[in-house]
């Protein structure tokens, strides 16, 4: 099913929601081809955005590896890929907040540190797959969450997907 450019639960006041990573391979910013749902719950003052499935976004990460993300609300009829372009414009050879337009409005930036990566590889002898939260290094009311899955091949990488955010309603 495709929803249309002004569907409401992928468009809140002109601005749709994207997820950024940094692709630590490629050393560039990648930005997936689809739009956060969004959910707004206004007796929490809490806008909701998921990515539905996992086949949306399932990226291997290794230890070692730079784990930036972000969330962007930008206006609805920019695509996803001029987006991608600018966040690569500057040609930076790390990710950085300076990489980050400054068209982007309700934004997050995200970092996953190598202490939070070496715990969480450490969860995996508990566990085989978790929710780990972070909160936005640029906006206060912004978190993002998610499902990190253990690699059954290598006990120093794995998989995360299922990207979430929530944020103060503005």
């Amino acid at each position: 099913m495709q929803l249309s450019i002004n569907d409401p639960h992928q468009v809140r006041h002109g601005l749709k929601y994207l997820f950024a990573y940094y692709d630590s391979e490629d050393k560039c910013w990648a930005v997936p081809p689809r739009r956060f749902i969004l959910q707004e719950v206004p007796e929490m003052q809490q806008l909701n955005g998921q990515f539905i499935t996992s086949s949306w976004f399932n990226k291997l990460f290794k230890l070692g590896d730079e784990l930036h993300f972000i969330i962007a609300a930008i206006n609805q009829y920019k695509s996803s890929t001029d987006f991608e372009k600018d966040l690569n414009k500057l040609k930076n050879p790390f990710p950085s907040i300076h990489d980050v337009p400054n068209y982007l409005k309700d934004s997050g930036y995200f970092i996953m540190n190598q202490d939070i990566i070496m715990r969480s590889l450490g969860q995996f002898k508990i566990t085989d797959t978790f929710e780990f939260t972070l909160k936005a290094m640029t906006n206060l009311h912004q978190k993002l969450t998610l499902k990190l899955i253990k690699n059954q091949r290598d006990d120093n990488s794995m998989f995360i997907s299922c990207p979430s955010f929530t944020s103060k309603l503005v």
